[in-house]
């Protein structure tokens, strides 16, 4: 038995965040070119004192490991999370609550890409976001060894850290009508706990349709209708 949920004595979480970034915007002269701009920004944030469930899988294993309780002490922080039924040895009074773990360390770069250009009769435009996590090392607890999880899955439930995606989006105008493809990528990861199984990279196409009325009525507003995940991949 145990119990699961908040903690009242939480101490709040404090951060520093560096960020380095510009955007390039060409100003040359020529249909090509006069509607191009492209941005990237590197960031770099810790948190100290990070608010984090703590599992009894975690808690237990930690009470009896020698690198974090050299001494195999009762005091210790993480024995002192759960106990053991005098008589039959099992776990209980587990408590997997919020704690403040010792940190999270992130870093990586954003970049995006955006054009626009007079093609026919309407304007074409092409919008590109990348992200790029070069590392996101967890700190669990003092005595303990980083843990960098970039490309991996199953931290926590749904929850996944590629190290590559993106989203590339083409999309055409003309007469308040619009019609817009997406490519949506998802690089490949490994399971965070079994090393051996791993989920390869993915890509999601969608397709949508879309016009916007003008003067009347209906004036200002946008009718959509589209596909997402055209070819039905599996998530």
């Amino acid at each position: 038995d145990g119990v699961v949920g908040g903690n009242p004595d939480l101490d709040v979480e404090t951060s520093d965040t560096y960020t380095v970034g510009f955007v390039f915007e060409p100003r040359l002269e020529g249909r090509w070119l006069e509607n191009l701009q492209v941005s990237i920004d590197w960031y770099d944030i810790k948190i100290e004192d990070a608010i984090a469930p703590v599992g009894a899988a975690d808690f237990v294993a930690r009470c009896y490991d020698g690198q974090i309780n050299p001494d195999f002490s009762l005091a210790n922080t993480y024995c002192s999370y759960f106990a053991r039924d005098a008589a039959t040895g099992v776990i209980v009074d587990a408590k997997e609550i919020n704690r403040n773990i010792a940190g999270y360390r992130t870093s990586g770069i954003d970049f995006q890409f955006d054009w626009r250009v007079a093609v026919g009769p309407g304007e074409a435009g092409l919008n590109w976001l990348v992200g790029y996590v070069d590392s996101f090392e967890e700190l669990r607890a003092q005595g303990i060894d980083t843990e960098d999880n970039v490309g991996t899955l199953g931290n926590v439930i749904g929850g996944s850290l590629p190290e590559w995606k993106w989203n590339l989006q083409a999309n055409y105008s003309w007469a308040g009508f619009n019609i817009m493809a997406q490519w949506r990528y998802v690089d490949s990861m490994t399971d965070v706990e079994f090393t051996d199984y791993r989920v390869a990279s993915q890509d999601y196409l969608d397709l949508v349709f879309g016009y916007e009325f003008g003067p009347g009525l209906l004036e200002g507003m946008t009718f959509r209708a589209g596909v997402e995940n055209l070819t039905d991949a599996d998530p």
